[in-house]
């Protein structure tokens, strides 16, 4: 991959990511210049071939990381089907929360964290019960002074009583609401938080490397982020519910750069090992790199 400071040094064919040419699916290249064919047919008559084959959205040096609004939509709505046909199962409640304690486990009971006032914490892609709950009840020498939750579908997960911030508090913490996207978190909130909380929400979004652009540039200086997302193989079939999906490379790369690790775990756990997409997963807890 071509170096970059802007996305005109990968001219119209790519976009300038940390330093790096990320090209879109079909270039590759000095400066995304080249063209080489997709894995698939991409260009159905009559259609956008964005509607039909995830494949197309794909390029083999990192994945996928940018889909269309109306894919997204799709992965959305088929995510919430999926909730309400399964609310019922007792593994998924209040209590335990959406693999929240395989995450407490994975992530070796946050003893990497130090003893004290984490300070202000923002959570992206909280989803009901969040996993910054879990962590503070894991660690009950933690305190938090202030939290923030972002998730597209917080005003839904308020309004069914089922959120664990439905009072206003999480763990006794008052909770500030953003009921929007990670790539849509206002440029206000940039630079104010001393910890970033990020569990499996990449694979969600529509623009991942818009994602991790917010996350990091929500954390202070020598914040702390805590992170993990599992890697779909680039040849997997394609899946209704996750279209965006990063090479482990990819992860490594991206962490290594920006943050000073504190834990690291990249392997396949026990529940995710029996899933033959799952290229591999990555808990990670780093300090943001001045």
């Amino acid at each position: 991959m071509a170096t970059c400071a802007s996305n005109r040094d990968c001219s119209s064919n790519g976009i300038c990511f940390f330093g790096k040419c990320f090209c879109k699916p079909g270039k590759g290249g000095l400066k995304c210049s080249r063209n080489y064919r997709p894995a698939q047919n991409c260009r159905l008559k009559g259609r956008s071939y964005r509607e039909k084959f995830d494949s197309c959205l794909r390029n083999p040096e990192y994945g996928s990381a940018i889909i269309p609004k109306r894919r997204w939509e799709a992965a959305q709505e088929a995510e919430a089907e999926l909730w309400r046909k399964t609310t019922s199962k007792s593994e998924w409640n209040a209590e335990t929360g959406d693999r929240a304690e395989m995450h407490v486990r994975q992530f070796n009971f946050y003893k990497s964290l130090p003893t004290g006032n984490l300070g202000k914490i923002i959570e992206i892609g909280s989803g009901q019960w969040t996993q910054t709950s879990f962590m503070l009840k894991e660690r009950s020498d933690l305190i938090a002074t202030d939290i923030t939750l972002v998730d597209p579908g917080i005003s839904g997960y308020v309004a069914s009583g089922n959120a664990a911030y439905k009072d206003g508090h999480l763990n006794g913490v008052p909770v500030t609401l953003l009921s929007v996207g990670a790539e849509e978190i206002p440029s206000s909130h940039y630079g104010k938080y001393d910890v970033v909380v990020m569990i499996n929400c990449i694979e969600h979004t529509f623009n991942a490397f818009a994602t991790l652009t917010a996350a990091y540039r929500l954390l202070k200086p020598n914040g702390i982020f805590i992170f993990q997302e599992r890697s779909v193989r680039y040849d997997a079939a394609d899946q209704m519910f996750h279209p965006v999906r990063l090479s482990i490379h990819f992860f490594e790369w991206f962490l290594d750069m920006l943050y000073t690790e504190m834990y690291q775990f990249e392997d396949i756990t026990h529940e995710m090992g029996r899933k033959e997409w799952v290229e591999g997963e990555v808990y990670y807890i780093g300090k943001k790199k001045v």
